[in-house]
């Protein structure tokens, strides 16, 4: 019984040792069609895709274990980076702030409380948080009430030191500053919804119950820093329409 053991012990390794090789082999086919199979995909996307029908694309896709070069369409042609920065931007961020990094927004004040009163000032101080919502300043405002200030005899100061007064980036054309992506930028700068496109508002146009009417519209977050003037008619279905917002004559008024 023994020696069974023994033989059946030897036949087992034999066999594992013959399967080994074909196991680590089936692993590396299995990577490669993987790698084929998405370079292939992109490959017919470029070719295919109808949104790059007459574009110029340029890919260059790399291990970022070593920079080895794994795809390539174009790499070496010369286009405007665009929106691409994006890409640096962020990882540089991520490298140097890491990937626990808050933004903070917070309070200070001066001065003493007596009686539920701040004989003071409050400051409302930025980092550059990129998602602030009106929202948060809502949940502030409590927090201010929770720690016992209901009333404050002083100032309330917005305090976006922590940037410098370059509202605009300097190479940015003065054609894109009416663009929502163009819109200055502080430490302490908020966006009308989750799509955090900072510094901006959100027209919400809607015509009028007939035609000759006004359109009417809906400014998200409500401000009277920028005024509008509205001067859209409605018009009947099938005539050619205009935007309300066809003209900006001054930083804070919206044809």
């Amino acid at each position: 019984m023994k020696r069974f053991s023994q033989l059946m012990f030897l036949q087992i390794c034999i066999l594992s040792i013959l399967f080994l090789p074909f196991s680590a082999k089936d692993e590396q086919l299995k990577a490669r069609d993987d790698s084929l199979q998405w370079m292939t995909a992109l490959d017919e996307f470029i070719r295919t895709a109808p949104d790059l029908e007459g574009a110029i694309s340029g890919i260059s896709v790399r291990d970022t274990s070593d920079t080895s070069l794994l795809y390539e369409h174009q790499a070496d042609i010369r286009l405007t980076p665009a929106s691409n920065m994006k890409l640096l931007t962020s990882a540089i961020t991520l490298d140097i702030l890491g990937e626990t990094h808050t933004f903070l927004t917070d309070i200070w004040m001066d001065g003493s409380i007596q009686k539920k009163t701040l004989h003071g000032s409050l400051y409302l101080r930025g980092t550059g948080d990129p998602t602030l919502l009106e929202e948060d300043f809502a949940a502030l405002a409590k927090q201010v009430k929770k720690a016992g200030i209901h009333t404050i005899r002083g100032q309330l100061a917005a305090d976006d030191t922590w940037f410098d007064d370059t509202r605009y980036s300097i190479d940015l054309p003065w054609s894109d500053e009416d663009q929502y992506y163009g819109a200055q930028i502080s430490a302490l700068t908020a966006s009308p919804n989750q799509d955090y496109d900072a510094g901006t508002v959100i027209l919400e146009v809607k015509p009028g119950k007939k035609a000759g009417q006004k359109a009417a519209y809906d400014m998200i977050p409500k401000t009277d820093v920028a005024q509008v003037i509205n001067q859209v008619k409605t018009v009947p279905e099938g005539e050619k329409k205009k935007s309300l917002l066809s003209a900006l004559t001054e930083p804070t008024r919206l044809r």
